[in-house]
């Protein structure tokens, strides 16, 4: 579980270089850490849970995004019982 996590966590901050090098060093990049870090999480679970190759895990983390929006809402509405 280490090498997946190390793995994809040196892609995540790939990304982020390549975002930096292509809007420029002075100029900046802004990056949504939280998002990337829920990304980076549901991807490390996708890979190491479900033994998905890096595209597929793409397609549970979709799928998993969409679980986590239906919790939400589930949650928000659900009935007050007192």
């Amino acid at each position: 579980m280490s090498a997946v996590t190390a793995e994809a966590t040196e892609q995540m901050a790939q990304r982020w270089c390549e975002q930096l090098l292509h809007r420029g060093a002075r100029q900046g990049a802004e990056i949504q850490v939280d998002r990337a870090i829920c990304d980076l999480t549901a991807e490390i679970i996708g890979r190491a849970a479900f033994g998905t190759s890096h595209q597929e895990a793409g397609e549970v983390l979709v799928l998993m995004h969409q679980m986590q929006k239906m919790g939400a809402k589930a949650m928000l509405d659900g009935p007050i019982l007192w």
